[in-house]
């Protein structure tokens, strides 16, 4: 497949998406930094290509960078692209882990207003509050002055 990405590059002209191309390819295949770095490569070729875009974000979030997953997911949150849901949702659980419940929350409410009837953003909606109310719960038990 990579051999068939590099074929399409030389006759073709559309970089951004032969190296979203490439990166899929390699992330199938287990190189995750070089799938990324082809990701990046897609979206500063073209900032509206949602799904490198996307994919990028993914990987840096399951990598563990937060803060560039973050970066990635928001720019499609606020394009209204069709990988939008998914990005929301996961920039909703980074927000969640950083306890930024408000943020998170905005982001299930905004999957909602684009599909109400998408049952993971409810679901996220219900233990984001929840976890929201426990930690609540917690914070003013240990300032009580009666604890």
């Amino acid at each position: 497949a990579l051999d068939l990405a590099e074929k399409l590059r030389r006759d073709f002209g559309d970089k951004a998406n032969l190296a979203y191309f490439e990166g899929r390819c390699l992330e199938e295949i287990g190189r995750q930094q070089e799938a990324l770095d082809k990701y990046q490569e897609a979206v500063s070729l073209d900032e509206s290509h949602y799904e490198a875009t996307y994919h990028a974000g993914r990987l840096c979030d399951l990598r563990g960078l937060t803060q560039e997953a973050k970066v990635f997911y928001k720019k499609i949150d606020q394009t209204g692209a069709h990988m939008f849901v998914n990005a929301a949702l996961n920039l909703a659980l980074i927000y969640e882990d950083e306890g930024s419940y408000e943020n998170a929350i905005h982001c299930c409410r905004a999957v909602l207003n684009f599909d109400s009837q998408n049952r993971r953003a409810r679901l996220f909606l219900a233990a984001i509050r929840s976890e929201e109310r426990r930690v609540g719960k917690e914070c003013r038990s240990r300032w009580s002055p009666y604890h």
